[in-house]
């Protein structure tokens, strides 16, 4: 949308367009930051309210937090950008925020990209920095994807095509980690679990293709699961 149509103003860590014709956001300044993080702590607040018993930060696909990350999406010359340690700073601020607000008997985690994908962005090495930065501020998972800041990036897509990255953050870490993209194969789900590579995986688009998935992975794996009495 343009203005004349309602558009909203985009703020983001530096004033550049994620690709040609896109709009060029604000670079955020302090205010913009402290009222952002007021948000994340009242989104949690009430989805504690609402009794969901584990959060998520979502640092990853390019969305405000992952972009901050991302040196493709974060050029600041301030103490929010250039090396990891200045581009998570924003990211661990908001963090540690939710994370007072969040009932301590509860898991709160962050959804973290493992690389953008792109030669220019994220790397790895990045990734386990700040997964080793959350851990003492008290993150109980990790939930590692990637993409989202380069309009040119190219996955090697294919079967848990990133779960070499949550294999690599946890094995850093030691905080349970869960590895996600295309991991719609139960032997496959069960053998990164069963391998010690990762604590948990998600099955995201497999699940909402095939909503009875449970059912299949348990029969394909030599288990039982209940199912409603007229389909036993």
């Amino acid at each position: 949308l343009d203005a004349a149509a309602g558009a909203w103003e985009t703020i983001g860590p530096s004033a550049i367009p994620f690709d040609e014709g896109w709009p060029t956001p604000r670079a955020m300044n302090r205010a913009d930051m402290d009222a952002v993080i007021e948000s994340f702590v009242d989104a949690t607040r009430r989805a504690a309210r609402a009794g969901f018993v584990a959060a998520e930060l979502h640092c990853a696909h390019g969305y405000l937090c992952s972009s901050f990350l991302s040196p493709i999406a974060n050029r600041r010359n301030d103490a929010y950008g250039g090396d990891i340690e200045g581009r998570m700073r924003f990211p661990l601020e908001a963090f540690e925020a939710m994370r007072a607000a969040w009932p301590d008997n509860l898991p709160l985690g962050v959804r973290m990209n493992g690389v953008d994908w792109d030669d220019r962005g994220l790397t790895i090495e990045d990734a386990v920095a700040f997964a080793k930065a959350l851990k003492p501020l008290g993150c109980d998972f990790f939930d590692v994807s990637g993409g989202g800041n380069s309009p040119v990036a190219r996955p090697d897509l294919g079967p848990a095509y990133q779960a070499e990255h949550a294999a690599a953050v946890e094995a850093a870490t030691g905080v349970p980690t869960m590895a996600v993209g295309m991991i719609r194969d139960p032997k496959l789900a069960e053998s990164l679990i069963a391998s010690g590579k990762v604590s948990m995986v998600a099955l995201a688009r497999g699940l909402l293709y095939e909503p009875k998935w449970p059912w299949r992975a348990a029969f394909e794996l030599g288990e039982e699961a209940p199912m409603a009495p007229q389909h036993a």
